[in-house]
């Protein structure tokens, strides 16, 4: 079984900074290797200024929390956005551009893709194929490293339109790496205009030069009540007598629509809990004229606690259209009907029972599978389904993965106990069942995603050999020494040929 660690979720070293005690010794090797590593491309003359006078680990950790909190674009909030697009950038540099002892984030390559962004396309000068790497994350932005082949190929990162980042003032934008004649590093050709952009970007992420202290978080101003069960991400109240007792006893002929539906509970990054859900369909829905997502959660006891209608355009991922939602539910079990509304009636409905915790010890969700993990491109709304520190997961509903490619086990696990390095000191094994058996210990990406809960991310290569075509279940065992609690969860999922 291969794995690949969550390149979009990795932690950058300075996090754990915070968490240093008062000392007066010595910097220690962490702070010295960050100040010198790629954070070192956002320092101003007054952020070098301001370091030559620390000269202890107490003083660092308070420098890197207020330098991190002048670049964050919602200052004051629990989520810094730019410190987790740059930590990303970093991850994702070291993982494309590293040779042999070089760190990648340290090279030509990475100082431009960690401050400009990846391209919209690579090309390989003097080769046929010049043109074929890029889209969407422009060749640089892949988990993959560079082949000897391309590291001895001089290339031009293309920045079209799209891709352009505001500080740039035109529409294009090229920059030529080559190979050094000695060393075989990728460096790049003098280029006085993108030294003056490079930077240009470390001055502009400087959002709040202003503060001389790291502002309070903000608290949440929808918390998990009675009085404020009612929130929801998009739409509005649903008021429509006919469409409730739709989803309530769906009439007949209302399943004219193969979907399914997706609920999970997650507590949001600002410490909200939720009720996440998605309908996912793999049919064509361009035929299926205007739809409005609806939905209702109901109390044991038959209230509806939480009623919406949300006119919303399908979302497209790996083939499969999606709509979603989140609900701000408070504590309790919860009966969660939803339908799909339109000009001719409901086309179609699902239910799920969903529990909103209130967990005072140790506590993981269920699982999710996704083939599509990525971060987003605006700030995230604090209620956005799915997506924690302006990272997206895309739950893949139907579980179904084409052999060959990658499968994400994704949950969150809260309130787990703390090693000395401030991460959860927890152990977890995997046990998969299905046309083949294994059963091992997995070393996941593990980050902080709200308050009290941190997401735990584990990549698998579906590789024909390992993974024959079939079914599969997939039994997660999560045990936290801290508090002696062990907990498991289970969820099904499929292997099937390419293209099926």
């Amino acid at each position: 079984m291969t794995r690949r660690h969550l390149t979009v979720l990795s932690v950058f070293a300075a996090l754990s900074l915070a968490a240093r005690p008062s000392v007066s010794e010595p910097l220690v090797k962490e702070v010295q290797d960050w100040v010198s590593g790629p954070v070192s491309y956002l320092f101003t003359d007054a952020d070098r200024a301001a370091w030559k006078s620390v000269t202890t680990n107490e003083q660092a950790a308070e420098f890197a929390n207020l330098f991190w909190a002048r670049r964050d674009p919602t200052a004051g909030t629990p989520a810094n956005e730019f410190k987790v697009e740059f930590e990303r950038r970093v991850a994702t540099a070291d993982k494309r551009f590293t040779q042999g002892a070089k760190r990648g984030a340290m090279s030509d390559q990475g100082r431009v893709m960690i401050l400009l962004g990846p391209p919209t396309r690579i090309s390989r000068v003097g080769q046929e194929d010049a043109a074929q790497e890029g889209g969407g994350g422009g060749g640089s932005d892949q988990d993959t490293a560079e082949t000897p082949r391309e590291r001895s190929t001089p290339q031009v990162w293309s920045y079209d339109e799209d891709k352009l980042p505001t500080i740039l003032d035109r529409k294009h934008f090229d920059v030529t790496f080559r190979p050094h004649p000695n060393s075989g590093d990728m460096i790049v050709s003098s280029n006085s205009a993108l030294e003056s952009y490079l930077k240009k970007a470390a001055t502009v992420a400087l959002a709040h030069p202003e503060l001389a202290a790291v502002p309070p978080a903000v608290a949440s101003a929808v918390a998990p009540t009675a009085s404020s069960a009612k929130a929801f991400w998009r739409g509005e109240a649903l008021s429509d007598a006919t469409i409730a007792a739709a989803l309530a006893a769906p009439p007949a002929g209302s399943e004219r629509l193969n979907a399914t539906l997706e609920t999970s509970t997650f507590e949001a990054g600002d410490g909200t809990w939720t009720v996440q859900l998605q309908v996912a369909t793999r049919a064509d829905v361009s035929s299926l004229g205007d739809l409005a997502l609806v939905g209702e959660a109901v109390s044991p006891q038959g209230a509806v606690t939480a009623a919406f209608i949300s006119k919303q355009p399908w979302d497209e991922s790996k083939g499969q259209h999606y709509l979603q939602q989140s609900l701000v539910l408070p504590p309790g079990s919860y009966e969660v009907r939803v339908g799909l509304s339109a000009a001719q009636g409901v086309l179609w409905t699902s239910k799920s029972t969903v529990v909103v915790p209130e967990p005072a010890g140790l506590w993981i969700s269920g699982l999710l599978f996704s083939e599509d993990i990525h971060s987003i491109k605006k700030v995230q709304d604090r209620l956005q389904p799915f997506t924690w520190n302006n990272v997206s997961v895309i739950p893949k509903v139907d579980s179904k993965f084409a052999a060959g490619g990658p499968m994400w086990v994704y949950l969150h696990v809260c309130n787990p106990g703390l090693g000395p390095d401030g991460q959860p000191a927890l152990s977890m094994v995997a046990e998969v069942t299905g046309p083949k058996k294994f059963r091992g210990p997995l070393q996941p990406t593990v980050v902080k995603a709200s308050g009290t809960c941190w997401a735990v991310a584990q990549s698998f290569d579906l590789m024909p050999d390992t993974f024959p075509a079939g079914a599969y279940d997939f039994k997660l065992q999560v045990t936290d020494p801290a508090s002696h609690s062990t907990l498991t969860t289970t969820r099904g999922f499929s292997v099937v040929a390419a293209g099926q």
